[in-house]
């Protein structure tokens, strides 16, 4: 969990969302970032039309108590610094935000997008059949890959008062700069004809890999746990194409 700096009131004043005087702000309640599995897989045609690439759906799910809540202050007209809501004064209150990146418009989708909130790699495998989660262990990569971040779908039950907001909070990318962010108990979903849904795999050799997605790679947002922010399935690649072989647990161990 990265450390809430509570000294940020020129940000602050630039959004305009300095706490009144005497408001007083609640202990800082953090989003907490899971991504799931990545789903249907499948060998394709990459963003560049010039190789090949596999293609998934990934899914960053928000299973903390608060929204992962992010506003931009304009920089020119691509680009905005972004700012995460790490302290409430009550359920869609925000007393205080601190710095996490930057919102850059995205032409292929035709909207602004938070930098580098997820990456995507094909790792291989240790003696033991884990991914190999050091340097070596790259066998390719999409890069980081940036979302417009909204409710895609609920993540829990919607009678789980805990977990879930019955209707979504997030749900729209529009061109211009607007608020951004996953609600608890929702997910922010990209599917694999996506552009950036891929890993260029025209250098890979046939063989046993894993597919492992990471949420917030760099550790900019401010999180209530940033144990679980990685999920992983086992996959093998053929000349006849890819096949899901099991879904690693959230520790890596165990593939089921």
């Amino acid at each position: 969990m990265r450390r809430i700096v509570l000294g940020v009131a020129t940000a602050l004043g630039l959004l305009g969302l300095a706490p009144a005087v005497g408001a007083q702000a609640t202990t800082p309640h953090l989003p907490n970032l899971v991504p799931l599995p990545p789903l249907g897989i499948s060998v394709g045609i990459a963003d560049d039309q010039e190789g090949s690439a596999l293609r998934l759906t990934t899914a960053v799910a928000n299973r903390g108590t608060q929204a992962l809540d992010l506003v931009g202050v304009p920089q020119g007209p691509e680009e905005a610094a972004a700012f995460q809501c790490v302290v409430w004064a009550g359920p869609r209150a925000c007393a205080q935000r601190s710095p996490v990146g930057r919102f850059v418009w995205h032409p292929a989708h035709a909207h602004f997008h938070f930098e580098d909130f997820a990456l995507y790699e094909l790792r291989a495998l240790t003696r033991t059949g884990v991914p190999d989660m050091s340097d070596e262990g790259v066998v390719a990569t999409g890069g980081k890959v940036s979302f417009c971040l909204i409710d895609v779908e609920p993540d829990r039950p919607p009678d789980n008062p805990l977990y879930s907001v019955p209707h979504p909070l997030y749900y729209s990318c529009i061109a211009g700069i607007s608020t951004q962010g996953i609600s608890p108990g929702w997910r922010d979903v990209y599917s694999s004809g996506l552009a950036g849904q891929q890993i260029p795999i025209d250098r890979v050799k046939n063989g046993t890999y894993a597919v492992v997605v990471t949420a917030d790679p760099d550790n900019r947002l401010y999180e209530s746990d940033d144990t679980d922010n990685a999920a992983a399935i086992r996959i093998k690649l053929t000349k006849d194409g890819v096949e899901t072989l099991c879904v690693y647990d959230s520790l890596f161990r165990v593939c089921e």
